[in-house]
Parts: structure tokens; sequence; C-alpha cells
């Protein structure tokens, strides 16, 4: 069957923008952003994301929470890629002489290239009990990743924070990216095997971005 959302021309990332908020081109933030999305495509490889759910945040922003399931040979958790974007309204209509907004959403189900995403959030991890956050019960089929490095999979990523669940990572390069790294919670009972209901792991005061998205406890944001 077509579905009109997977394709790989980024018109449906040209759709994301209103005529009053699309980014100017020109701006460098705007670049920086592009060189970001365009290098996470380049190391997966151009992956199809499936639309899963969407949540909406106490302000009443919509965003629809996308999932790439990852075939790993010798792997034994379940891992996955997962982008999270924001829903915006995309289109106008004229009626009784006045404009109004029509809220545009890609529904549940839709797949799409990870190219065509541009993310609010963007995530790899390890999920034990997938069924739990997949309400709607979609199958997602194993992809293969390639895992080519670029510049920007390279930076070098520096701690700058620890909580008790987390640890962050600032880019000690002129890039927007900050990453959590999302602690394991401990499955032992054992009070030597857990930290604050956490695995005690250790964590590298620096790295790079891929040692990063490798742990497949990695949450990166774009600020």
């Amino acid at each position: 069957m077509y579905n009109p959302y997977i394709n790989n021309n980024n018109s449906y990332n040209n759709s994301l923008y209103s005529n009053n908020n699309k980014p100017n081109s020109s701006s460098h933030g705007y670049i920086l952003k592009q060189e970001i999305y365009n290098s996470i495509v380049d190391y997966f490889g151009d992956v199809v994301f499936t639309k899963i759910n969407s949540k909406s945040t106490s302000d009443g922003t919509n965003y629809g929470i996308y999932y790439c399931k990852i075939g790993c040979m010798l792997c034994v958790d379940n891992r996955y890629l997962i982008a999270i974007v924001k829903e915006e309204t995309n289109s106008h209509n004229f009626y009784n002489d006045h404009y109004y907004e029509e809220k545009e959403t890609i529904p549940i189900g839709s797949q799409i290239y990870l190219s065509n995403l541009q993310w609010n959030s963007f995530q790899t991890r390890s999920i034990d009990d997938f069924e739990s956050i997949n309400p709607h019960n979609i199958k997602l089929k194993q992809q293969n990743v390639k895992n080519n490095r670029n510049v920007i999979v390279d930076l070098e990523m520096k701690q700058s924070n620890e909580t008790q669940d987390r640890v962050v990572y600032d880019c000690s390069e002129n890039y927007p990216i900050v990453v959590d790294i999302m602690k394991r919670k401990s499955k032992e009972k054992s009070i030597y095997d857990q930290m604050n209901g956490y695995e005690n792991e250790y964590y590298s005061e620096k790295c790079s971005l891929q040692t990063l998205l490798e742990s497949y406890q990695c949450v990166l944001t774009i600020f």
C-alpha cells in the first residue's frame, strides 16, 4: 500500500513550518542544526522510523514519537532509535471571510525516513519492555545501521553534571549539542550492586559523541 509519508525528498520537513516560523536558511544556528541532522543520518543510515505514539505537554504542544528497531547479532538487549518530533500547524484555510489554521498530524503507524524527521530529541535506548510503551501494538522490523563515522559524531563531549538518574555531557566544540546518559535501573536487590536504585557504573569525563550514541542510554538534544 502506498504510504504518502514515507519518502526521502524532505517534503515533510518543509511542511513542518508555517510561513511565520520557517527558519531562515542563512541563520548560522539553523545551518548547524542541519549539519547535526545530516550527521546522524550519515552515521546510522537513512533508516525508516514508525510513529508509535504522540504526547502533549502541559503547554499544549504535541509531539510525535517515532521508533526504529535495530538489529544486532551479538546484542542481548532490545535496541531502538527514537525520534521525538514537534507536530506543527502546517496548513491554512479560508472560511466565512476568515483564515483559520488546521492542525495536520502524521497518523499513528506511518513510516518516515530519518532524513525527513527534524527531531527535537534523538535517542538511542535499550528497551526490554517495548510492549508497555506501544499501546497500538505496532510491529517493528529490525533494521541494520551503517555506523559511518563523521566529523560530528567524532566530536569530543565533556561531562558537565551528574544526578541520581543521569549524566550530562556538553559538546566541547561550537555545536549546540547536549547529551543525557540515562543510568540503568538496578535489577539486583543487593545494596552492593546498586546506588539509589541505579547501577553503579563508571562514566568517562571525556568521550566522543559516537561513544555516547553507542551506549544505548543516550538522549541527544539540540539547544
